[in-house]
């Protein structure tokens, strides 16, 4: 007999000879009758309306029912979890766990194994948010996890397990990360899904078994978990495993533990990270980030200055690598001037990183060597980078025109004092004069990555006509921000929009939009256009000119675009990434990852780092519609912007 029904079995059973709480039975025929009568009505309701019904009508009769107190109700709705399917099913387990039996939660997940996939991953849903005690179901939860062989429902099952908080519930979580095979991307996510779990634990045994056994014959997938975990959760008796593993064949592993020991400081560490940096030619450029990142912030005097050694005579990519390591001393004068350094670096890459690690600082020392990438620097974007970051520091803004921005300096040098922090987020710099969704577009090699998943057929207020600027001249003058605000009142004209129209498809108001600043870009801009849902379609396999058919063809591609299932962020990101002469991206989604290689944020970020540390794109970053911590972090470790949308 399968595990799952044996507990199912036994749970009835218990429920069988309970003890009925007196009082109340004449309340249960009725709120039992109301029930049957609101079911009776569902073979009459289409399909498309039923979910409405179960929420409205007959999950409020269960969760009366649960409260009661009586055990006959609990029979009833144990009854009704045995047959039904679906929402109803769903609706079912949030009344067993209202009720006040004890075998309440072992009932639900017992009854798990009759359910679809999408059914199971919301009860698991349910049962990571209840209050309620799973005490009595961690046999059946534990077994569950063993057999079930739906990934998405796999990754939903640590969220609920770690709840229980118990050395065997640990135990089977981290056992259960194993070897993915061709399944890589799921052994991933669920590894990712039990790091978040655990990191919560209270349990003090837990934690000394996360920090010591549990590392034993670990295979690398499950290694690497630990090893985050020991970072994340400061497990500091996992530091003799770390160190062991820092150069360890597989390269996951040695990342892991290297982040890791960055977390819990690198005390007894930083000779053995630094022999494998001199000794190690070879080594990855994800290998080379972690290493000198973490010596970098081990605030290590030797250890600071490998990286600085680094960045002065270290190849192209290692010096670009290492002048961004040099931001995690903020306060070190000689991490300071090391950047500094970087922006006479004859390699584009290191110039580029120079200038955004100085966006990190705030100091008075920047502004004349800043003022001189103006004046010298060949790459327009590395201009307009830099002035970025001069505005900001200085509250001026005299535009590319070095000269006026000497002359100031000359006059103003000794007594100027640098402003407060502008706490806007939003830069002056107007390179074309342009903006996309509130973000300003100044750079001619783009690519515009959007999301065209189902969601993005939502609606959302808009406060002018869709019309794709192509309005009068002053439309096109007011029409620079992508954000609009109302212009008073509530409905009526607004200036250059016509009527108000209240409300539009997300993917409408992203198509106008996106048209808006393609008609508007100057014909020397290159660009690409990539939507994106369970996977990705470009306009070009790289950037295309807008000059000639261009323009023309890229608004067409744009106004064709088609919606589909998923948000497949990673993948898409990566294909633009490929295109080395893209400098600068813009993002749009409005929702977390669900497809591609790496759907967990953590990953994404991880990955992201890698592969644009030393390329040095630009990345800006639109949530529409709901605000994402994904997309603030991508903005924030890749250069860019983040705005958030919610009218247009």
């Amino acid at each position: 007999m399968a595990a799952s029904k044996r507990s199912f079995l036994v749970v009835a059973l218990l429920l069988a000879v309970a003890v009925p709480v007196a009082g109340g039975a004449a309340e249960l025929r009725t709120l039992v009758a109301q029930y049957r009568e609101a079911k009776s009505k569902l073979g009459r309701t289409p399909q498309k309306q039923q979910g409405a019904l179960i929420r409205s009508e007959m999950q409020p009769k269960l969760i009366e029912i649960a409260k009661l107190g009586d055990t006959a109700g609990v029979r009833f709705i144990e009854g009704e979890y045995r047959t039904a399917r679906g929402e109803l099913a769903e609706a079912c387990a949030r009344a067993l766990l209202e009720t006040s039996h004890d075998q309440a939660a072992a009932l639900v997940v017992a009854g798990l194994s009759r359910q679809q996939p999408a059914t199971k991953k919301a009860i698991l849903g349910v049962l990571a948010a209840t209050s309620s005690d799973l005490s009595s179901a961690e046999r059946p939860l534990i077994d569950l996890l063993r057999v079930e062989r739906s990934a998405d429902v796999r990754k939903e099952l640590p969220a609920v397990i770690a709840k229980l908080d118990t050395l065997t519930a640990a135990k089977a979580l981290v056992l259960a990360i194993r070897p993915g095979g061709g399944q890589r991307t799921e052994s991933d996510e669920f590894s990712s899904a039990v790091v978040a779990a655990l990191r919560k634990t209270q349990n003090d045994e837990v934690k000394r078994w996360l920090a010591g056994d549990a590392f034993a014959k670990a295979p690398p997938e499950r290694f690497v978990a630990l090893a985050r975990l020991a970072g994340e959760i400061k497990l500091d008796d996992a530091r003799v495993k770390l160190v062991e593993a820092i150069d360890h064949a597989d390269e996951e592993v040695a990342l892991a533990s290297i982040e890791a020991l960055e977390k819990l400081g690198l005390a007894g560490a930083v000779d053995r990270i630094a022999e494998l940096f001199r000794e190690s030619r070879r080594l990855s450029v994800g290998l080379r980030i972690q290493i000198l990142d973490a010596l970098a912030a081990s605030g290590d005097e030797k250890a600071l200055d490998i990286v600085l050694d680094a960045a002065r005579t270290g190849d192209v990519p290692t010096r670009a690598i290492a002048t961004g390591s040099l931001t995690r001393q903020p306060k070190s004068v000689k991490a300071f001037e090391g950047i500094l350094r970087g922006l006479e670096d004859e390699a584009y890459e290191v110039r580029n990183a120079a200038i955004r690690s100085l966006g990190l600082f705030r100091s008075k020392a920047m502004i004349a060597p800043l003022i001189k990438v103006i004046r010298t620097e060949r790459e327009e974007k590395l201009k307009i980078d830099a002035l970025q970051v001069l505005i900001r520091l200085t509250g001026k803004n005299m535009g590319l025109q070095s000269e006026d921005w000497q002359k100031w300096w000359e006059v103003a040098a000794d007594s100027f004092e640098l402003p407060k922090p502008d706490d806007k987020g939003f830069t002056t710099v107007k390179a074309y004069d342009l903006e996309y969704f509130g973000l300003e577009v100044n750079s001619g090699r783009v690519a515009f990555l959007v999301d065209a998943s189902s969601s993005m057929l939502q609606t959302v207020p808009v406060k002018r006509r869709l019309d794709d600027g192509d309005g009068d001249e002053g439309e096109r003058r007011r029409g620079r921000t992508g954000v609009r605000k109302p212009s008073g009142g509530d409905g009526g004209e607004k200036k250059g929009g016509g009527k108000a129209t209240g409300k539009a498809r997300k993917i409408d108001v992203l198509k106008s939009e996106l048209v808006r600043v393609i008609k508007r870009l100057p014909a020397t801009t290159s660009i690409n256009i990539i939507f994106f849902h369970s996977n990705y379609n470009s306009w070009k396999k790289q950037l295309h000119p807008l000059s000639g058919r261009g323009r023309a063809e890229a608004v067409s591609f744009v106004r064709g675009l088609n919606n589909g299932t998923g948000t497949n962020v990673f993948d898409t990101l990566e294909f633009a990434l490929r295109d080395k002469r893209v400098d600068t991206i813009f993002l749009l989604t409005d929702g977390m990852p669900t497809r591609g290689r790496i759907t967990d944020a953590a990953g994404i970020l991880r990955e992201i780092r890698k592969l644009n540390r030393v390329r040095g794109a630009t990345i800006n970053c639109i949530a529409f519609g709901e605000e994402s911590t994904l997309l603030k972090d991508l903005a924030r470790e890749n250069g860019g912007a983040y705005r958030f949308v919610d009218e247009y």
